[in-house]
């Protein structure tokens, strides 16, 4: 993205992953992203052990739903399991 967000590795404090999720709102409202994308443009912007976490709780949440349903319907749900965006 042109505004240059920040990318979120660790966060010592629960505050650090609030404040980089207020920025990364704030500047997905200035270019104006759809409330559905939102969540496919803030999990690119996580990196090291965040991104880690972030693609085994995506595989964990798949393997419930597929094992709930017998299907994979897996849709992103940071908003619902992480913070709020």
């Amino acid at each position: 993205m042109r505004t240059k967000p920040p990318t979120l590795a660790t966060a010592e404090k629960p505050m650090d992953a609030e404040e980089w999720l207020w920025i990364i709102e704030k500047k997905l409202t200035f270019v104006r992203v759809h409330e559905a994308d939102k969540v496919i443009f803030a999990v690119n912007q996580l990196d090291g052990p965040v991104g880690d976490w972030w693609d085994t709780y995506k595989e964990a949440e798949k393997k419930m739903l597929e094992n709930q349903t017998g299907k994979s319907s897996l849709q992103p749900s940071m908003t619902t399991s992480c913070l709020p965006l």
